[in-house]
């Protein structure tokens, strides 16, 4: 909105009392403007007329200062009183402003009044904000409200931001490397050469912890430019968080963007290309679990692509347990198939019992049906111990048999020791 109608609202506000109807070609009808304490975006309300408080029927708000309220009654709507408000001036970023929002204990409320401001940010108020801040205790909410301040600060004022986040900042350990991200993030969104320079600069480690922000940053706008910085660093936690950055920028995209990436990752890392399809196949098994369990299977064989195969399983099945078990059916390596049941059996188990017990009684007693049947036995203990013991006694390794009844039967005698007692004394 441009400042001429506010100027005019504000000027109303003080001198004119009556004025036109709005809505163009409506007969003309009463018109009274009123200051209105509050704060917001333009918007509509409606009121009854008949006795009605025109202050009441405001909505109240922040002690920002006033805003201006145009209200008429059209004569052809029914009785109502329409309050249209005038957008007020942006909030102007003071120490006692920022306290005051800082001390509100509506999240929302604090939410929205902060997104003003730093949305206003320059160089020069970062400073009161980030005092404002610090001079508040800390807490579950402060820590992410201040993370969100880094970001937008970094965005206008990439050097003062980081300096503060790693030389004023006193925390140490995740919450101190939050600070450092949550700058480089915002710094590499406007300015990723500026904030990669800096990363570099700090330490020759190539393992480089500061380059995960600079990463995040990049990805809002360059995915490609992203995936290039995060084949640079080596295998670790480091780029196990580059690659998160990567799938979500690509799921923004939509699942496709995503499954059809990491389908053609380029380069021979095959450890890091097998990490970022396991972590698209976990996604997309949420909503897509078909195209999830295709994408699976393109993984070489072996540990990533059984992970990869319990991850569909465990998605498939929290929503769908008897389409996931159909998949699972269709499933030839037999050691994947165990795998994949077992995470089927604990979700369905807790659904419906009974369907799970006749879908692994359609299988014969075979070594690699001993974790799901040991699966089922702990999923349905609680409630029916004695199925539980003769479940699990059908586990064909001697050990994980022994194992298994050993541990049932200490949980049992725990909650009921003499109905266990009578058990196992059979």
């Amino acid at each position: 909105m441009n400042s001429k109608p506010l100027l005019l609202g504000l000027a109303a506000a003080w001198f004119i009392t009556l004025g036109l109807a709005f809505f163009s070609g409506r007969t003309s009808a009463p018109v009274q403007t009123v200051e209105v304490p509050g704060e917001g975006e333009t918007k509509t309300v409606y009121v009854p007329v008949a006795g009605s408080d025109l202050g009441a029927a405001v909505e109240q708000a922040g002690p920002d200062g006033p805003r201006v309220a145009t209200v008429a009654v059209p004569d052809d709507l029914p009785p109502a009183v329409k309050i249209e408000y005038v957008e007020r001036p942006a909030r102007a970023i003071t120490r006692s402003n920022v306290s005051r929002v800082l001390e509100d204990n509506d999240p929302v409320a604090r939410m929205t009044a902060l997104t003003e401001m730093l949305q206003n940010l320059t160089p020069e108020n970062a400073a009161i904000m980030v005092e404002s801040f610090d001079n508040m205790p800390e807490g579950f909410d402060r820590g992410w409200e201040k993370n969100l301040l880094l970001h937008a600060w970094a965005k206008v004022d990439g050097e003062g931001a980081i300096e503060y986040a790693t030389g004023n900042n006193r925390r140490g350990g995740w919450g101190g490397q939050m600070a450092a991200y949550s700058v480089l993030s915002g710094w590499a969104t406007d300015d990723p050469a500026g904030a990669e320079d800096w990363a570099r600069a700090k330490t020759d480690n190539k393992d480089n912890g500061y380059m995960v922000g600079v990463i995040h940053g990049v990805a809002r706008n360059n995915l490609q430019a992203a995936t290039d910085l995060t084949y640079d660093l080596p295998y670790g936690r480091n780029r196990g968080r580059a690659v998160d950055a990567l799938v979500n920028g690509y799921f923004q995209q939509g699942a496709n963007a995503a499954a059809n990436w990491a389908r053609n990752l380029p380069g021979e890392d095959e450890r890091l290309k097998a990490g970022i399809t396991t972590r698209v196949v976990g996604k997309l098994a949420k909503s897509d679990p078909l195209a999830s369990a295709s994408l699976a299977m393109t993984l070489p064989e072996g540990e990533s692509r059984q992970k990869a195969i319990e991850e569909v399983a465990d998605e498939w099945s929290e929503e769908a347990p008897a389409r996931a078990a159909n998949w699972v059916d269709d499933l030839q390596d037999p050691s994947l198939r165990s795998e994949a049941m077992t995470e089927v059996v604990g979700n369905w188990a807790r659904e419906d019992p009974e369907a799970t017990a006749a879908w692994l009684n359609s299988y014969e007693r075979t070594p690699e049906m001993d974790k799901p049947f040991e699966r089922f036995a702990r999923s349905i203990a609680p409630e029916n111990p004695e199925s539980a013991m003769i479940w699990a006694n059908q586990i064909q390794n001697d050990k994980r048999r022994e194992d298994a009844l050993g541990r049932l039967a200490n949980d049992w005698l725990k909650r009921d020791p003499e109905a266990a007692r009578a058990f196992l004394g059979q």
